[in-house]
Order: structure tokens, then C-alpha cells, then sequence
């Protein structure tokens, strides 16, 4: 009686663990799809105006992922502020709802290979402590160390119309 008891009781648990497993929809994402599951972080700033951040980038080639670190840093500054790390980067430089669409000829034109984006960001320093890699399959993904001159790109920005002080 014992042994059809157990029986019983190991056919329902593994009927159980049949039933919810098949429940599970795998989700597939397109080849294009990039996931970058690392966020920016602020390290601090300095009395010029500058910020200090760790940002992460992916590309074909190291220098591609660490050029959209750099790139990473500035959209995060301009248009969202980075939450994680000290609060010298919490605010972002603009406040209005959909300007990177609003102002995409201009955005698009800033952040091009080669851009004006290139004044504003440049690595910390080049010592591999202040550099991460995390293993892809296709691309390779950078987390830096960049320094955002903040208070000069905030000018730039009021200078062009692209954000107003009040």
C-alpha cells in the first residue's frame, strides 16, 4: 500500500512540473535586437563642471563599443539623467517630453561617426581598470570610464536653441 501511495504521489508532482513547464513561451527577439543590460553610473564630479561616468557601449570592434559608451553617456546626460551612482548626474540637461525626436536632425548630426559628440566625451583615463568586458557572441561590449564636460555641453545646447534656462 505504502509503495502505490509514493507512486501516486511521484506521478502528480512529476505531472505538475510536465504542466508548468509546458506552459513557458519561449520569446524570440529579432536578429537586429541589441540588449545592453548594463546601465550608466555616476562616479562623482569636478568644480569645472565635468562628470565622471561608467557607461557602456557594443560594436563590431572594441573601438566601435567604446565610441557608443561615449555615446551611451551623453543621451543618458542630455535626456534622462543616470539614476545609479552619486546624485552629481541625477538631472538631466532637458526636461521637454520627446526632444531627441523633436530635434532629431540636430541629434543625428551630433552624435554621427565622427561628430561634434567627440568634444564632450573622452575616456577617463587608459589604464584596463577602467574598462569592463562582457562576453557576446557577435558583438563586444565595453563599459569605460568617460568624462562628460557637462557644463560645456549645456551651454552648447542653450547656444543652439535646443534647451532653454529659465
Amino acid at each position: 500500500m505504502d509503495i502505490m501511495k509514493n507512486k501516486t504521489i511521484f506521478g502528480l508532482a512529476l505531472l505538475v512540473v510536465f504542466i508548468t513547464s509546458s506552459c513557458r513561451r519561449d520569446i524570440i527577439l529579432p536578429d537586429n535586437y541589441s540588449y545592453m543590460p548594463f546601465e550608466t553610473q555616476c562616479l562623482g564630479s569636478t568644480l569645472d563642471g565635468n562628470v565622471r561616468v561608467k557607461a557602456w557601449g557594443n560594436g563590431a570592434t572594441r573601438g566601435d563599443a567604446i565610441e557608443n559608451a561615449k555615446r551611451n553617456a551623453l543621451r543618458d546626460i542630455i535626456f534622462n539623467g543616470v539614476k545609479l551612482g552619486t546624485p552629481d548626474c541625477q538631472r538631466p540637461l532637458t526636461y521637454e517630453v520627446n526632444a531627441h525626436e523633436r530635434y532629431e536632425q540636430y541629434f543625428n548630426r551630433f552624435f554621427a561617426v565622427g561628430g561634434e559628440y567627440t568634444q564632450y566625451a573622452t575616456l577617463d583615463d587608459e589604464t584596463l581598470t577602467s574598462r569592463s568586458k562582457a562576453k557576446g557572441n557577435v558583438q563586444q561590449n565595453y563599459g569605460v570610464v568617460v568624462t562628460v564636460k557637462r557644463a560645456q555641453l549645456q551651454q552648447k545646447l542653450i547656444n543652439d536653441g535646443i534647451i532653454n534656462i529659465k
